[in-house]
């Protein structure tokens, strides 16, 4: 599998926050196309630590619950709870202005740079 992050993410909160966060930017995209988990005027996604630890078997689930932490006090993820039941505990997950900011110009900045079809 192929992987890749926001080089300003990495720079400022380390690779780890930053592939969780590409993770994250991925899932938010796909929601805005299909119109799905969208709250408050933001599009979410939602993701438990052990099924982030499967799809990244590179980092341990301290590593993930640490990255996630680190986005969330740099102020570039939120956290919201948008669960049907009181019991269900799962944490959602989109990101601030400033974080969408950021992962908007890579994305911009990255079509600037695509080598032409061969």
């Amino acid at each position: 599998m192929l992987m890749f992050f926001n080089l300003e993410i990495a720079v400022r909160y380390g690779t780890n926050a930053a592939l969780i966060g590409q993770n994250f930017w991925y899932w938010i995209k796909e929601n805005r196309k299909t119109g799905k988990n969208f709250h408050d005027g933001r599009y979410w996604v939602y993701n438990s630590v052990s099924s982030l630890h499967k799809t990244f078997p590179n980092l341990t689930e301290y590593q993930i619950r640490h990255a996630i932490d680190v986005l969330v006090k740099g102020g570039i993820l939120l956290k919201g709870n948008y669960n049907k039941t009181g019991y269900d505990r799962t944490t959602w997950y989109t990101f601030t202005d400033e974080g969408a900011a950021i992962f908007q110009k890579a994305e911009m900045d990255g079509k600037k740079n695509e080598l032409p079809a061969v």
